[in-house]
């Protein structure tokens, strides 16, 4: 005789609506914030996802970026400076000291508040960065350029749209002495220009991203020329990637200072020179 049969009975609809329930409600949860647990789980999820395999100083320089930029246009430009000291627009170099609080503001925000971070958070250092001379024999190509980008700039110092737009304050236009002092200020914005650019960004990117951070760093550079005349701005893409192809190369930045301010200086002093002469 066979012994007692159990005839058990197979989860019936109830049971599988409650486990398709529960699949769901762990999806939900794991999809949506619901509670701390799940503010964690996005937060992680989140950081993981926009660190991807990246090294803390490509996260640092991708954010610092935009910050250290946002900074440099809201607080010290012309514009800011003109609502910050009102009260002084009566003064007869009022204009003057707003171009020279640009460019010693771009001193602060492009160079010295980006290299103070770099040192601290990442151990980085002013020769670290391309402050030093680094491969002279590389930057050749650079020198060679340098003459005819003299010449380009002088020519097109003829037109019109040009000629309005530089010397980019009009009180250097007017005295020997200011424009002096203004192209001495024209140079220290030009190094950090080229510094944050070409040292700081370059640099920083390269660890992850290799010769591949010239073209990262030509992008801001060159949206920065928005409002200049269209010529040099979609000018400044070449640009911005020769310069940032010279200082990956020669490992410094400081010749790319050398002719950008030597350019924008020829430029000046063609323009101001014919006005001076007429």
């Amino acid at each position: 005789m066979d012994g007692p049969h159990l005839n058990l009975p197979l989860p019936g609809e109830g049971i599988r609506l409650f486990h398709r329930r529960a699949a769901v409600m762990v999806e939900q949860r794991e999809g949506h914030v619901d509670g701390s647990g799940g503010v964690t789980r996005l937060w992680a999820r989140f950081r993981d996802d926009l660190r991807g395999g990246l090294s803390a100083e490509s996260l640092y320089v991708l954010l610092m970026t935009p910050a250290f930029l946002t900074l440099h246009a809201y607080l010290m430009k012309p514009r800011p400076f003109r609502r910050f000291f009102a009260e002084s627009r009566g003064h007869p170099y009022f204009e003057f000291y707003s171009f020279v609080w640009w460019y010693v503001g771009a001193g602060v925000m492009l160079l010295a508040l980006p290299l103070l971070t770099s040192r601290v958070l990442v151990g980085r250092r002013w020769r670290d960065l391309g402050g030093g001379w680094g491969d002279r024999a590389a930057a050749r190509p650079l020198a060679i350029a340098f003459g005819a980008m003299v010449v380009v700039a002088i020519g097109v110092g003829f037109a019109p749209e040009f000629a309005r737009k530089y010397p980019l304050c009009d009180l250097a236009r007017t005295d020997v002495r200011l424009f002096i002092v203004y192209q001495a200020m024209y140079g220290l914005y030009f190094l950090a220009w080229e510094f944050f650019f070409r040292g700081w960004m370059l640099r920083g990117l390269t660890v992850d991203f290799g010769s591949g951070a010239i073209w990262m760093q030509t992008i801001p550079f060159a949206l920065l020329h928005f409002g200049k005349p269209m010529p040099e701005t979609l000018g400044a893409i070449p640009a911005g990637l020769f310069l940032g192809w010279i200082a990956w190369r020669s490992r410094s930045f400081l010749y790319g200072w050398l002719v950008h301010w030597g350019v924008a200086g020829a430029l000046d002093t063609s323009i101001v020179l014919r006005e001076w002469i007429q």
